[in-house]
């Protein structure tokens, strides 16, 4: 799975719609995935993992004692996955009517540079977290989109190479990707949108969602949390991506029968507070969509 737009690939066996060669990565490991994901969900926490892929993640958080549940568009890549439920579907159409304590989005697929497909896979993380829970989220750090180039390296026996490496617009980076392992090679061809932390905050936000902390020095990983008080209605269903700002009135803020003069005073501070901070929050979240190429009109 890749955070991806237009995307497409090469290569012996099976390639999914969104370039990725399911045998190439049914021989791929984890890269140390797992144990981000199990330090920041908690012993023994559930997780839906949103494209799962063959499980290079989902199988060792099921050895670590998650119940997991994979989601992937591919019966294929599902067909390698071991120990978890799996449910065929696409991220942005599912809709399980259960929530998890953890919400994996790895893969970089926050960076997907088509910005609807990208609020669609945040909208389907919201609506299966529990209150109490976590989405744990893997982007491109925004200093790999300053620094993308051509590159080859080895590990494992396997020669990774990145190749046509362009920036077709704003805040894009597009490449192909070159896996060879003997005489057998794949590749995958991308665009990838990159999130500054400002922009990061924003499109979280815009889901209900605020940053809690970053879970590796290279704040590639990080740790977002439901915000309790969302000032964004999300979508209950898929479909119904087109999220609009809405300012929830609190009845302390209204002085009912009773009420001394005093206590509405308060209240009423307390209304105008919430208000401030939904300004300031919105604020935030437009200009985001801005830096993101969006365009923004009521």
């Amino acid at each position: 799975m890749a955070g991806i737009s237009d995307a497409y690939g090469t290569g012996p066996g099976v390639i999914t719609p969104d370039g990725c060669a399911v045998e190439f990565y049914a021989r791929l490991s984890d890269f140390g995935e797992p144990a981000i994901v199990h330090d920041a969900a908690g012993v023994g926490a559930s997780v839906l993992e949103l494209g799962s892929g063959t499980g290079r993640i989902t199988n060792p958080l099921v050895a670590l004692g998650h119940r997991v549940v994979a989601v992937d568009e591919s019966p294929e890549m599902l067909a390698h996955v071991r120990g978890a439920q799996t449910v065929c579907a696409r991220i942005e159409d599912v809709s399980l009517g259960r929530r998890f304590d953890a919400v994996l989005l790895a893969s970089h697929l926050i960076n997907a540079a088509d910005i609807p497909t990208r609020t669609a896979f945040l909208a389907a993380c919201r609506r299966h977290v529990a209150d109490g829970g976590c989405v744990i989220i893997q982007r491109h750090g925004p200093d790999w989109f300053s620094a993308a180039r051509e590159t080859e390296n080895t590990r494992d026996g396997i020669v990774f190479r990145m190749r046509d490496v362009s920036r077709p617009g704003p805040n894009l980076v597009s490449a192909t990707v070159e896996y060879v392992i003997g005489d057998q090679c794949w590749t995958q061809t991308f665009t990838a949108m990159s999130l500054d932390d400002a922009a990061l905050a924003a499109v979280l936000a815009g889901a209900g969602l605020r940053l809690d902390r970053y879970l590796t020095e290279d704040r590639t990983w990080l740790r977002a949390v439901p915000e309790r008080n969302s000032l964004f209605r999300l979508p209950c269903h898929p479909g119904q991506e087109g999220c609009r700002a809405r300012l929830r009135v609190s009845r302390r803020a209204v002085a009912g029968p009773g009420q001394h003069r005093h206590h509405a005073r308060r209240h009423e501070f307390e209304g105008v507070e919430e208000t401030q901070d939904l300004l300031e929050r919105m604020d935030v979240y437009l200009r985001g969509r801005v830096r993101s190429g969006e365009v923004v009109s009521f």
